[in-house]
């Protein structure tokens, strides 16, 4: 087996004889002296989401939890990131996240053994965090000690190395590109002696799906590596005791945990309260963030990381240096982290605002009711039927909908927006928005967005939150249930309503005709995109499919999921069928069908055989199930839109070419050359097509591995590329 796993203490074991006598390989790691797991590889693999890079599981990153217990997701092999579902023996759920476990120790080992399989950064880091865990009022010390260690560094850098958007480079031109253990070890040393400084950000404006624009500060990629390292200690510290009612940037929650919680919370409430805070990560207090740091972890030279981060200011397009005294930017990594750090502070007042608001056991009887179905047991059939249309037709319930005696009030956050579920009156609603809004302003230094803030009557309009519509079915339109007591009496009662949780239909397509794909407003009549008609036909099927895709899986929970379906597959599948007979110039829809079928099938010759390169079929769309999905975190669906009409993805598999240098077909690469660079600039305009391009980043070239080594060793003097 591959040795990936050594560095964080793993080592190799020879097969042996299993409890079910099976002979299975063995790795073992060890985490600290106090934690011991024993990993079985099956030979069976599985599927697994990607995992979770929380501290929550920390050097566990590679574990997923899956019925309390813990699974391996995957041997270290690169392209098996989905891993092989090895179960770990003597783990659970709890104490994982605690770092502890109550698994003995292997065999022939020792407490000093075990304690020197990992660097000491990482076993401090074990102990600070049990600490943290059973004591909430724990204040932990020695922190920069951890960070101030090169393996530490290397595990932060792991995390961040493969994402994309942590190559693009900041003021400074520097990337990832270079880093050795000679740069981990001066790193190390620059921040344990406090000589460590973040270089000023990269500040870029980016269009707002819903309109305007947000500035987006890019940081140094190595500048990153240090605030990876920050991100780990601040989540660990203070993850375990956020609110259960907080889902954004947290990890195993998202946008669809946030909805099914409002679900099963918001059960018979009156009143919804949508609330937004105004600019809320520009706005941030220094001094409230770091106070609340203060409370957990003492230890100066991590708060000077802090103000260190939040006084590197960045450059403007006057290229001149501007500080904030305010806010923490979009974009760097520990941002979300400090925002949940001071946004729980809310959490807790919503909580403690929520215990006192509650009074009463339950409603009050409505009289008019009861005295309908007192002797409904005894009326014949017809009579029977006419009671219980005129219940319906009256909305005649069987308690008070605002008894004053009963209140109830719950809330959701994702982030910066949240909603609240009222069981009470309007006067009541009005008052928590007045709380609210002052508990933000004098405690936060917050604001609470007035525009954005609005008191929705549950049944008869709908909220919105995070793209979803949200409503109470009215109570004429929910089924009567006839139930009959010991006594013999007969009640009529209606089945409780949980919220509805809808895709807002109108509005997808209202976004749709807006980039063109229909027309007539809500009928949403397909129409064609003349702007695609310079793409090739897979990369047409495939644009539209991407955003079918998108939509249909975030709104895969909404409960007229089937409904949305039929509607995108419709619309896009049309859309596309009519951008073909622009493109083939075949006028009508028939013509496009007779030649490539229903489906749209398109093919090409695939290494001398006809084959289908891509194809429009509705079960690529309507096949997807019901469900949630748990990584998604952009809560504005509409931007799935925004974004997919103007990207393109190339389909050319690097299986089917072959190096353009050479002409093998072994170990094919992607060399970039530069980009279309003088096209870039502001406000200067160019054609449709050179923009494609320039999206597309069109100047790639297929080479094999010994090719590309070449030219990047300045060893090839062929052609010019």
């Amino acid at each position: 087996m591959s040795s990936r796993y050594v560095i964080y203490g793993e080592v190799n074991e020879p097969l042996f004889k299993a409890f079910w006598g099976l002979e299975v390989p063995i790795i073992s790691m060890i985490i600290s002296r106090f934690v011991c797991f024993i990993y079985i590889v099956l030979n069976k693999p599985n599927t697994l989401s990607t995992p979770n890079e929380s501290i929550v599981l920390l050097l566990l990153g590679h574990l997923s939890i899956t019925g309390g217990f813990a699974r391996n997701s995957g041997s270290p092999e690169v392209r098996k990131y989905r891993g092989d579902r090895s179960l770990i023996l003597g783990g659970h759920r709890r104490q994982i996240r605690a770092f502890h476990s109550s698994a003995s120790p292997l065999k022939e080992t020792n407490s000093e053994s075990l304690k020197e399989t990992l660097p000491t950064g990482f076993v401090e880091l074990n102990r600070l965090i049990k600490e943290s865990v059973n004591n909430s009022n724990y204040i932990l010390k020695n922190v920069s000690q951890i960070i101030a260690e090169p393996e530490f560094l290397k595990f932060a850098y792991g995390l961040i190395k493969s994402k994309p958007g942590n190559m693009t480079s900041g003021i400074d031109k520097e990337t990832l590109d270079g880093v050795d253990l000679k740069y981990f070890k001066t790193l190390a040393k620059e921040i344990g002696s406090g000589s460590f400084k973040f270089k000023p950000a990269r500040r870029i404006e980016i269009p707002k799906a819903k309109g305007g624009t947000r500035f987006l500060s890019i940081a140094s990629p190595r500048d990153k590596i240090v605030q990876s390292a920050m991100k780990i200690i601040l989540e660990a510290v203070f993850e375990p005791h956020f609110s259960n009612f907080s889902h954004g940037f947290r990890p195993r929650r998202g946008t669809h945990t946030a909805i099914y919680q409002a679900r099963g919370l918001f059960t018979e409430v009156n009143w919804f309260i949508e609330a937004d805070i105004s600019k809320c990560f520009d706005t941030l207090s220094h001094k409230f963030m770091v106070a609340e740091v203060k409370n957990k972890i003492d230890d100066q030279v991590f708060i000077d990381l802090l103000y260190k981060s939040f006084n590197a200011g960045y450059i403007d397009a006057n290229n001149s240096l501007k500080v904030n005294t305010v806010g923490s930017p979009q974009g760097s990594i520990i941002s979300p982290i400090l925002c949940n750090i001071l946004l729980n502070l809310l959490d807790n007042w919503l909580t403690e605002y929520s215990e006192k608001f509650s009074v009463g056991i339950r409603r009050k009887a409505n009289p008019i009711y009861t005295k309908l179905i007192r002797d409904l047991g005894k009326k014949l059939p017809h009579v029977r039927r006419n009671i219980r249309t005129f219940i319906q037709q009256n909305k005649i319930r069987p308690y008070l909908a605002n008894d004053p005696n009963f209140k109830r009030m719950r809330f959701v956050r994702y982030a910066d927006v949240f909603i609240i579920g009222v069981i009470g009156s309007h006067k009541d609603c009005v008052e928590i928005q007045n709380s609210l809004a002052l508990f933000l302003n004098q405690r936060l230094g917050l604001e609470l967005s007035l525009n954005k803030t609005l008191i929705t009557h549950a049944s008869d309009d709908k909220a919105h939150f995070l793209g979803f519509d949200l409503s109470i079915t009215p109570y004429e339109k929910r089924k009567l249930v006839r139930s009959k007591r010991t006594d013999g009496s007969v009640r009529l009662t209606a089945q409780p309503s949980r919220p509805q949780i809808l895709a807002p239909i109108k509005k997808i397509v209202k976004k749709l005709e807006s980039k063109g794909y229909c027309k007539n407003g809500n009928k949403g009549t397909p129409t064609r995109v003349g702007k695609l008609i310079h793409l090739s036909l897979p990369m047409i099927i495939n644009h539209y499919l991407s955003i079918g895709k998108g939509l249909i899986n975030y709104y895969s929970c909404s409960d007229n999921f089937t409904v949305l379906k039929a509607r995108i597959t419709y619309l896009l599948k049309y859309s596309c069928a009519l951008t073909f007979a622009s493109k083939l110039k075949l006028k009508t829809l028939k013509g496009v069908y007779s030649k490539y079928g229903y489906d749209l099938k398109v093919s090409e010759l695939v290494k001398d055989k006809k084959q289908v390169v891509a194809e429009f079929k509705n079960e690529t769309l309507t096949g997807i199930k019901k469900g949630f999905k748990l990584k998604i975190t952009d809560y504005d669906p509409l931007s799935i839109i925004e974004l997919d009409s103007s990207s393109y993805s190339r389909t050319k598999l690097l299986s089917e070419a072959d190096c353009k240098i050479c002409g093998s077909k072994e170990e094919l690469e992607v060399h970039h050359l530069k980009h279309l660079r003088k096209h870039n600039q502001v406000n200067r305009k160019v054609d449709y097509t050179t923009n494609i391009m320039r999206r597309m980043n069109r100047k790639q070239i297929l080479i094999c591995k010994s090719c590309h080594i070449k030219i990047h060793q300045g060893k090839y003097f062929g052609p010019g590329l």
